[in-house]
C-alpha cells in the first residue's frame, strides 16, 4: 500500500482555487482540443487546457482530444475500470481525428499514429506515463516503409513502440530491452543504436517480442484500438504509482485530482527533422518558432510523412 500524506489540500479546494466549481458528475468524458465549452485545468489538466487554448487561438497544433480528470477519478471509483461509455466517446473523437488529419488509425497505406500523455491540473513532471508511436504494428510498419522507401525508419518506429508500450503498459522491465540493444550494438561494432542496420532492427523487434512474452506471458497487442484503450488505462493507473504519490506528498499536491489523458496526432522527432530540418535542434522542434510549427503541421496535413 502506498502511503499518502494527509497534509495536502483537497482536490475540491484546488478546483475552486483554479477555476471555480469542478465538473463532478459529468458524463462527458472526452473533449476535443477544438471544444469551446472547455472546463479549464481542473477538468482538462494543465496540458489539455493549454492545447485547447492554443487551438482556440488558431495556432498550428496537431489535433487531438483530452479525456478528463473526472474520467480518471471514475476509473478509480469503479475499481480501476473505465466508465461504461468512455470507449464510445473515444471512438467518436478518433473518427474526428481521422477526418482532421486525413489518415486512418491502423491503416497500413496511410496510418494515423498517436501519442498518449498524462496531464494533471498541477504539473508533475516525469511522474506519470507517456506512450508514443501508438497505432503501429508490423503491417503498419511495412506500409510506412513502402510509402517512404525507408524500411530502417519504419522498423525503428516499431521497435521504439514495442519497447515503450511493453515497459509502460505491460510492466516489462526496461533493462531487458536495453541489454538487447547493447548486445546488437556491440556485435555490429557501432557506437549507438542509430547505427544499427535494417537487419539489426528486424532482429531487435523479434527479440523484443520474445522478451515481452517471457516476462509477462502475452504479446504487445497488434490491434491499434486495443493498444489505445490499454494505454489510456495505463495513464490513469500511473496517477497512483509510488513515485507519483511520493511526489504529491512531498509537494503538498492533493491526491484526489486525477490526471487527464491527452491523445494527439503524433509524428516522431526523426520525421519532423526530415520534414522541416531548419526547425530542429538536437531532434527537438523549437516550440517558440511559429513558421517552424506551421511547416511541420502543414507537412503532416499534406500526409507526406
Amino acid at each position: 500500500m502506498v502511503e499518502r500524506s494527509t497534509g495536502a489540500r483537497t482536490g475540491a479546494t484546488v478546483r475552486n482555487e483554479v477555476s471555480g466549481t469542478g465538473a463532478a458528475g459529468t458524463t462527458r468524458w472526452v473533449h476535443s482540443f477544438e471544444s469551446r465549452d472547455g472546463g479549464g485545468r481542473p477538468l482538462l489538466g494543465g496540458k489539455g487546457a493549454e492545447l485547447a487554448e492554443m487551438t482556440s487561438l488558431s495556432l498550428p497544433v496537431p489535433p487531438g482530444f483530452t479525456i478528463t480528470t473526472e474520467a480518471c477519478l471514475e476509473y478509480y471509483r469503479n475499481g480501476q475500470a473505465p466508465p461504461d461509455d468512455l470507449w464510445e466517446q473515444v471512438d467518436n473523437e478518433l473518427l474526428r481525428l481521422e477526418a482532421a488529419t486525413g489518415r486512418k488509425f491502423g491503416d497500413a497505406a496511410d496510418p494515423l499514429l498517436l501519442s498518449v500523455r498524462s496531464g494533471a491540473a498541477v504539473s508533475m513532471p516525469g511522474m506519470m506515463d507517456t506512450i508514443l508511436n501508438l497505432g503501429i504494428n508490423q503491417t503498419v510498419a511495412d506500409g510506412i516503409a513502402s510509402r517512404l522507401d525507408d524500411e530502417h525508419f519504419a522498423l525503428d518506429l516499431y521497435r521504439r513502440f514495442i519497447q515503450m508500450y511493453a515497459n509502460v503498459v505491460m510492466s516489462t522491465p526496461g533493462s531487458l530491452f536495453e541489454e538487447t540493444l547493447e548486445d546488437l550494438r556491440r556485435h555490429a561494432g557501432v557506437e549507438s543504436v542509430a547505427g544499427l542496420s535494417t537487419g539489426d532492427m528486424r532482429v531487435a523487434i523479434e527479440r523484443f517480442k520474445r522478451i515481452v512474452v517471457d516476462a509477462v506471458g502475452s504479446n504487445v497487442p497488434e490491434e491499434p484500438v486495443t493498444q489505445l484503450r490499454r494505454a489510456i488505462e495505463a495513464v490513469f493507473s500511473s496517477w497512483n504509482t509510488r513515485r507519483a504519490v511520493d511526489y504529491r506528498n512531498f509537494h503538498g499536491i492533493p491526491h484526489d485530482l486525477g490526471t487527464a489523458v491527452n491523445v494527439q496526432a503524433w509524428c516522431s522527432a526523426t520525421w519532423m527533422m526530415t520534414a522541416a530540418p531548419e526547425c530542429s535542434l538536437r531532434g527537438t522542434p523549437r516550440p517558440a518558432t511559429r513558421p517552424c510549427t506551421e511547416s511541420i503541421w502543414s507537412t503532416l496535413r499534406a500526409k507526406t510523412w
